[in-house]
């Protein structure tokens, strides 16, 4: 996907303009207006084969609380108003289940923008009078497509529309207070657009790979657009305190599950066929939704799969109120986190009711699992009743959720809300073939508008599967984007880590690590790049063994021998014999000292080159370390191993020769110079 330019300023602002009017006054929770558009063209007769867009509205539509409003509509080439936009009631409940069949996939086009136009029809209104009317609800739209704006066969046309949408269209639904949360059902989808229409609301940009991935993420922006006051559920059990008028379970099961049961303090059992005049039971092949009026106090319990998605949501006396939260961050920003708990809708302030409340909140980070938990809450209870903490634990791009947990002894509340956190940078790795060479081109485009791209550096480190790294920073282009050129020569799979350090145009100082980037090599055609080298170095002459020079024996007088009488030729030959054996003798003794004194030069030499640290090795030492059998980092390459390094390419202007820039005319650096290193 490529970058979007300013939206990561548009988060920033949104950010700034939120946390002033916290400062300034504490926002009430609103009554929540949906209106939800669906795509019924007939691409979705292959992104979405079942048709599960039909079950996922009956879900939405069964968790519509009284008091809100909402509407539907469908669209294709034309767009139609499947339910009518009115305030949520019974008889819109029974109407809205029943037109869940006019969910098809017939139409020709995609009238995205037709279809926005329609369920806004009251913008003018909310933009000209935003005090008397859309403070009255939040507005909502959610969005699911799973194309592109397709409204005729001429593509300039369509392009014309997509330009209306985002330059007309978009800025007076932001002024109108709508608040824009999108689904895309496939990869064909305009994934950019929709980003565009989300992030610029503080709206939720989602992505279903698959149609069984549809119902999760409609629940996930429902929350959002809808959030409720919930019960911990916790091992599928909850405490109903003698507050709560009526709760609502929501359970998810797998197709050959058995029946949920809900079992009630007393031990008595519910299931769909035996719930009595207080318990609302809807099934479907999905779900079970389980709506109790005047629940006993004490501990429930079901009987069903557990699943994280499952939840129960209250109507109580005792009201948790939770200050609307925006949707969307940046790498580094904090979530301000404002509640109360009102009685009567009167905020309670009562140091003896607040002293006996016990928090924290739990951040959950998707990607990697990780998890933290913050106390909440100081040690005397505020005076004005409303508990204030900023979370900071979101440094690093992904979705998280946040789950607020309060004990009262005597009841409990929870309360969930999910946060994008969105980088300012967009990285790509592009694969690259020059005149019959592989290249691996990693490019970091920045947002100007919130990067200070002078004082800021990326570094990157290259990993093979064999866990031999390599640093690198990357340098800046004519562009004014980050780019590394990376040319593998040996079979492997490789891992680029980037790291950033700098600053925000706003002087504050921060650090990123972004995606991590992958690629195998060879693949497939993939060019076989030779272990090349540019130019010839000058000659390094080989090293030669070090001369040991024998000890001098020291001069004795040897004592003459008797003169001896040669009676016959057997002494004559014994005599010269022993001579020469004492002469061999002598050779074989000094040849053994000068192998042990050798050999021990070389073994001391060794335990000091294995307690010496890596240290950087320049080309012309990689050269000369070639020649003689060895090989960069120290690293023992074998035939049987051809995996066992990285693979380097010392082609190229760069001091290093695994890796090399594509630098091309470059700015001054401010990652190259001395201060940063």
């Amino acid at each position: 996907m490529r970058f979007l330019p300013r939206l990561a300023f548009m988060l920033l602002t949104i950010a700034s303009i939120h946390s002033a009017a916290q400062s300034k006054d504490l926002p009430q929770p609103l009554p929540a207006d949906v209106r939800l558009l669906i795509d019924i063209s007939g691409s979705m007769k292959k992104t979405d084969p079942q048709n599960l867009r039909k079950p996922a509205m009956e879900l939405l539509v069964q968790l519509m609380p009284e008091g809100s409003q909402a509407g539907i509509w469908t669209f294709g080439q034309s767009v139609n108003m499947l339910v009518p936009h009115r305030p949520v009631d019974d008889d819109w409940i029974k109407t809205a289940a029943s037109k869940s069949a006019g969910i098809t996939s017939v139409a020709l086009y995609t009238n995205i923008g037709e279809a926005l136009e329609q369920s806004s029809y009251d913008r003018e209104k909310l933009t000209g009078d935003r005090e008397k009317l859309s403070e009255r609800y939040r507005n909502n739209i959610i969005l699911l497509t799973d194309g592109v704006v397709d409204i005729s066969l001429d593509a300039d046309s369509n392009q014309r529309e997509r330009s209306r949408i985002l330059n007309e269209l978009l800025p007076a639904l932001k002024s109108a207070g709508y608040i824009i949360h999108t689904i895309a059902l496939s990869d064909a989808a305009d994934q950019e657009l929709m980003q565009a229409l989300s992030l610029s609301t503080d709206g939720v940009f989602a992505v279903a790979d698959t149609a069984d991935e549809l119902m999760t993420t409609f629940l996930r922006i429902f929350d959002q657009a809808v959030p409720a006051e919930r019960l911990p559920l916790e091992g599928n059990k909850f405490l109903v305190d003698d507050s709560v008028k009526e709760f609502t379970v929501l359970t998810f099961r797998k197709a050959d599950a058995a029946p949920t049961v809900l079992i009630s303090p007393e031990g008595t059992s519910y299931t769909s066929t035996n719930a009595e005049d207080q318990v609302n039971w809807f099934s479907t092949d999905n779900y079970d939704l389980v709506t109790v009026q005047q629940p006993a106090p004490g501990e429930w319990q079901l009987k069903a799969d557990i699943d994280p998605d499952n939840r129960v949501t209250v109507v109580s006396d005792l009201q948790l109120q939770v200050a609307p939260l925006i949707n969307n961050l940046l790498v580094g920003q904090s979530l301000d986190l404002q509640f109360f708990f009102q009685e009567e809708k009167q905020r309670i302030t009562s140091a003896e009711f607040l002293g006996l409340l016990t928090m924290h909140a739990q951040i959950k980070r998707h990607h990697d699992e990780q998890q933290w938990q913050i106390p909440l809450g100081k040690r005397h209870p505020p005076i004005d009743g409303v508990y204030q903490q900023s979370l900071a634990t979101f440094d690093e791009a992904g979705e998280y959720t946040v789950r607020v947990v309060i004990d009262g002894k005597t009841f409990q509340r929870e309360f969930k809300h999910h946060v994008s956190v969105i980088s300012p940078f967009n990285v790509t790795l592009e694969k690259v073939i020059e005149d019959q060479r592989l290249h691996y081109l990693v490019n970091v485009a920045p947002d100007a508008q919130l990067v200070d791209i002078a004082n800021t550096r990326i570094d990157a480190n290259i990993k093979n599967a064999a866990g031999t790294s390599e640093s690198q920073p990357l340098s800046i282009n004519d562009q004014q984007q980050w780019q590394l050129r990376v040319t593998p020569t040996v079979e492997s799979s490789y891992s680029i880590e980037l790291t950033v350090s700098g600053k925000r145009n706003n002087g504050a100082e921060f650090k990123e690590v972004l995606p991590i980037q992958y690629f195998v090599y060879p693949q497939g055609d993939d060019p076989i790049n030779p272990l090349s080298v540019a130019e010839d170095p000058p000659a390094t002459p080989e090293p030669q063994p070090e001369v040991v020079e024998e000890p001098e024996a020291e001069t004795q007088d040897e004592p003459q021998p008797e003169p001896v009488v040669a009676t016959d030729g057997v002494s004559k030959w014994v005599l010269y014999s022993g001579v020469v054996l004492a002469n061999l003798l002598v050779f074989g003794l000094a040849f053994f000292a000068y192998r042990m004194i050798v050999s021990s030069k070389a073994t001391e030499e060794l335990d000091e080159l294995e307690q010496t640290p890596d240290k950087p090795v320049s080309s012309n030492e990689k050269l000369a370390m070639q020649e003689v059998g060895q090989t960069p980092l120290g690293i023992d390459v074998s035939a049987d191993d051809p995996a066992a390094h990285i693979p380097i390419d010392d082609t190229g202007t760069s001091n290093n020769d695994d890796v090399f820039l594509d630098l091309g005319d470059l700015e001054d650096n401010p990652g190259d110079t001395d201060k940063d290193k």
